[in-house]
């Protein structure tokens, strides 16, 4: 009996074990930051973006800095004319990533709000706002509306 204990130890550490890799794998194979020089090369965002740092990045959606490991960030450089804006958030956890996804919709309403009043005509691309979350990730895009959707099932991120 003592000797069927020494190997069930070992292999419920091992599944223990295997499980929290399988999770760190879900973050690995998720969104990264390279992936938003995909969309920006696809041609979905109107006029020239300008790239933001993670600490701006924060400030925008409300999300802690230290929950950020690496993100992408892209905002038109004419914002009183184009809504266009594109992150890529890789984040500590899937909780964090949870709270940057219900950040990133909190944001895109009032965008939504921002722009009704200067820029109505750009109200709709931000109604066709793209979120998407994989594991501990975040994939936010405003673009164009009929080029958008089929640049994410071309490029796999959707």
């Amino acid at each position: 009996m003592k000797r069927i204990g020494y190997i069930i130890l070992p292999v419920l550490m091992l599944v223990l074990l295997l499980g929290a890799c399988a999770s760190s794998e879900e973050c690995l194979a998720a969104y990264a930051a390279a992936d938003a020089q995909k969309l920006l090369d696809a041609g979905v965002f109107d006029g020239e973006m300008e790239p933001v740092d993670a600490f701006i990045v924060s400030m925008l959606y409300g999300i802690d800095e230290k929950d950020i490991t690496e993100c992408a960030c892209y905002l038109a450089i004419d914002t009183s004319v184009s809504a266009d804006e594109l992150t890529v958030l890789v984040l500590t956890d899937e909780a964090a990533a949870q709270a940057a996804e219900a950040a990133c919709w909190e944001r895109v309403e009032s965008q939504i709000d921002s722009c009704a009043a200067y820029c109505p005509d750009q109200v709709p691309r931000l109604e066709d706002a793209v979120i998407l979350r994989r594991g501990c990730t975040v994939l936010l895009a405003v673009g164009n509306p009929n080029k958008l959707p089929q640049a994410l099932t071309e490029l796999g991120l959707n």
